[in-house]
């Protein structure tokens, strides 16, 4: 029956019997496995060693190239559209942005160190919102994710940005702080020195000073009241303004008699008046603002 099999399909019978077979295939296996312990038995040739050696930090040299090359692709793919403003254009350094705040906040003519404040933490708001976004989205599935590439980017770029100028602020606002300190000094000694000059001038006598600077503070005091008719009578205008802004003040220190006080009230008031007298149109008529000069020349007359 196997013959006729055989013969039928033109193969050679090789085995007299399903048993040979068997016992052919239990014998190459054995062959094998002795073949396999004298090869692990002998010694390793150390030139197949060397040779192993070198291909596997080939291998490995190739594998660092990649992942330099990929490493390198993906910041640049990154920075492209991070880095860049809606028109394509690089984003200022951080010396320019504090370059820029400062003048705008700090060299001016008035520091503004409660605005820069204002400006930080609404940025610091900002940006930890722009993070807190892009960690919702980080959690999403990979295929949603994907899709939102783009808006990870800009997210992650915006909040870095608004981290950036958050801490220039942060700066910033120390050191408006300190020009506001810095320029009031500065007045404050320019004013005092401007009120020691004309305590100077105006009363040059220092032993009856405290009593010459009371006389002078009465006859602000009054000049105020009653000096109008007489600016407008001697400048010919419809009404006068003898421009004494503190007069209150000084009838005060007047009721008070302190000699040191009203010095310097009546120097800031010589301070504060007009340099020069004008006239000037109010309801259609001409009128005229006294100056310092004018008091002078009122308390002249009055005498």
């Amino acid at each position: 029956m196997i013959s006729t099999q055989a013969a039928k399909s033109g193969r050679k019978r090789i085995h007299e019997s399903p048993a040979a077979r068997a016992a052919a295939y239990r014998a190459r296996k054995t062959a094998k496995i002795e073949a396999a312990l004298e090869l692990a038995a002998q010694a390793p040739d150390p030139s197949e060693l060397v040779d192993l050696k070198k291909q596997l930090l080939a291998v490995q040299e190739q594998l660092r190239i990649s992942e330099t090359k990929l490493e390198r692709s993906r910041v640049k793919s990154v920075s492209s559209r991070a880095t860049k403003g809606s028109a394509g254009k690089p984003l200022a350094a951080s010396s320019t942005r504090m370059e820029a705040l400062r003048k705008f906040y700090v060299d001016g003519a008035w520091p503004r160190p409660d605005d820069a404040k204002r400006l930080r933490v609404n940025t610091k708001k900002a940006s930890g919102a722009a993070t807190e976004i892009l960690d919702v989205i980080k959690r999403l599935h990979f295929e949603m994710r994907d899709a939102m590439a783009g808006d990870m980017d800009a997210l992650a770029a915006a909040a870095t940005l608004l981290a950036s100028y958050g801490s220039s602020l942060e700066k910033i606002q120390k050191d408006a702080e300190f020009a506001v300190t810095r320029k009031a000094v500065a007045q404050k000694k320019e004013h005092d020195e401007r009120v020691s000059a004309t305590i100077e001038e105006i009363l040059p006598n220092v032993a009856t000073r405290a009593a010459d600077a009371l006389a002078l503070a009465e006859d602000l005091v009054k000049y105020e009241s009653t000096g109008r008719d007489w600016l407008a009578k001697i400048r010919s205008a419809a009404r006068g303004t003898p421009g004494v802004q503190n007069d209150f003040t000084l009838r005060e220190a007047v009721r008070r008699k302190d000699g040191a006080l009203l010095a310097l009230l009546v120097a800031e008031t010589k301070i504060e008046m007009p340099r020069r007298g004008r006239s000037f149109q109010y309801d259609d008529e001409v009128c005229w603002a006294g100056c310092w000069d004018d008091f002078v020349e009122w308390r002249a007359a009055q005498r």
